[in-house]
């Protein structure tokens, strides 16, 4: 089964775009629900992590948000000729690309993914100062990152059902 990878910065809207895609039916997994682990940085061990208001601002220098490779064969494996979706953000991700049909990235301005996150309440990343200067300072780097590996754009400020139809042309493209 193809999976489509579906990632942005923090704030991007990539929760919301993986409900609209369940609630339409289609196949959509979340990265945060056990199939990314964070990891200590130097022995690679997983780690449990604190909620994200309570981090220390080192927290990303020590840790880090990995994809677990076996877990996303699983849902290749398992899930048939059906298409599936993908949503997170990890650090790791260019390590799996090989597995995903499409990577998807959703694109926001600073500006406009500053309000998302300090005005969000499903997710309490990127309220905390240091995190919301990190998300912002990261931002651009991670936009020129995806687009020199040929990643679908996609502008996040649209509505999400904008977004979703967005993706679902491009899913479209893979099925036989």
């Amino acid at each position: 089964m193809p999976v489509v990878w579906i990632t942005g910065s923090p704030g991007t809207g990539k929760s919301r775009v993986l409900e609209a895609l369940v609630a339409r039916g289609f196949i959509a997994f979340d990265a945060d629900k056990g199939i990314a682990r964070w990891r200590d940085r130097s022995s690679g061990e997983a780690v449990w992590a604190p909620p994200a208001r309570t981090r220390p601002a080192t927290w990303h220098r020590d840790f880090t948000r990995r994809l677990e490779r076996d877990r996303v064969q699983e849902i290749i494996e398992n899930a048939g000729d059906s298409i599936a979706s993908l949503c997170g953000v990890v650090e790791n991700d260019a390590e799996l690309w090989d597995l995903f049909a499409k990577v998807v990235y959703l694109v926001l301005d600073e500006a406009p993914l500053r309000d998302r996150l300090l005005a969000r309440t499903t997710n309490d990343y990127g309220k905390e100062p240091s995190q919301l200067v990190g998300t912002l300072r990261r931002n651009a780097s991670f936009e020129a990152k995806y687009r020199s590996i040929g990643a679908v754009m996609l502008d996040a400020s649209q509505t999400v059902d904008s977004v979703v139809e967005s993706i679902l042309a491009t899913s479209r493209e893979l099925a036989p």
